[in-house]
């Protein structure tokens, strides 16, 4: 009986893939965001280049654009070149409170004047 469910299972699955396709993941091909993220570190995923592309091309105003969690500035510095090779002139606000974890006390990184508050 469970392996009558899962080939079931399977069939509605490949069923569901030929009546409505995944969508394709859009990237967008940029020589210079390729580079920046080698040099400035960070985390943001390849298709998110597209998304934060389509956002800026699509700003509704000229109201100023919040980041909100900025970690080391890689998504802050892609709005940046995004909006200069749009000609975006939206001032951008980036916030991050950042408290590194697992500091257990500590002011500052041992052997260097670097504060971790």
């Amino acid at each position: 009986m469970n392996l009558l469910r899962q080939l079931t299972a399977r069939a509605l699955r490949k069923g569901a893939r030929l009546i409505d396709p995944p969508q394709e993941i859009r990237y967008l091909k940029d020589e210079y965001l390729t580079w920046l993220s080698f040099a400035n570190a960070g985390m943001l995923e390849s298709g998110s280049r597209y998304l934060i592309d389509y956002a800026i091309k699509h700003l509704p105003s000229e109201a100023p654009i919040l980041e909100s969690g900025s970690f080391c500035g890689l998504s802050a510095n892609v709005i940046t070149h995004l909006k200069r090779i749009h000609g975006v002139r939206n001032p951008l606000f980036t916030s991050d409170k950042w408290q590194f974890e697992n500091v257990n006390g500590r002011p500052q990184i041992p052997n260097s004047p670097v504060r971790f508050s």
